[in-house]
């Protein structure tokens, strides 16, 4: 029998959307639809429960019960770290071990860290995105424009399918989305727009 399907749609607070991803992603449901109707088919049995005069009761493994409070959310979203897949060429992680030979450089450490991460396997390659942040902090905070321009090739070959910077810069008919809701496509869009506003300049 094929399932009708209705299309509806409301406004949720920014909460009961945290609480629906936080339910999804501790049920094992696929997507923040499924916490949905998973949740309003509970809810239908607790309605039910209620209407004939039942408590809902929560019990641990030790059989110790207590009310299942109705007013109060259950499910917290937890706060986890972002996590981007480190994979660049060859010649830039050549470029990041060579910052190790700078003394005093402000990103040495962080540049280690990105150099060991680009020789692991592909399944372990995934770095804290707090680390390019750093590395992105350093680039527009120190004077060294062999730096930035690392920097840049390294967020372009993590973010998009060129190489290097120049080479996205330099593509005719490519115009580059940018989800400015992440820092490192916002510091790539901001130096894309930047060197394209210079091209035009006489």
């Amino acid at each position: 029998m094929k399932k009708e399907i209705i299309r509806t749609s409301f406004d949720l607070s920014k909460s009961t959307i945290e609480q629906a991803d936080a339910i999804a992603h501790q049920a094992g449901l696929s997507s923040r639809k499924d916490a949905v109707e998973w949740s309003i088919g509970i809810a239908s049995q607790i309605t039910e429960a209620l209407k004939q005069g039942l408590k809902v009761m929560l019990s641990d493994k030790d059989n110790k019960q207590r009310e299942f409070s109705l007013g109060t959310a259950n499910v917290h979203p937890k706060e986890t770290e972002r996590m981007v897949i480190f994979q660049i060429n060859e010649e830039n992680t050549v470029r990041l071990m060579e910052i190790l030979e700078k003394p005093g450089h402000p990103a040495a450490k962080v540049a280690l860290v990105l150099a060991k991460a680009s020789f692991r396997s592909k399944s372990s390659k995934a770095v804290p995105a707090n680390l390019l942040f750093e590395l992105i902090y350093w680039s527009l905070r120190f004077e060294d424009v062999d730096f930035l321009c690392l920097v840049r090739d390294i967020i372009t070959n993590l973010v998009t399918s060129f190489d290097s910077f120049q080479g996205l810069v330099d593509s005719e008919y490519f115009k580059p989305q940018f989800d400015t809701n992440c820092l490192e496509q916002q510091f790539l869009a901001d130096e894309y727009h930047k060197e394209k506003g210079r091209q035009m300049t006489p």
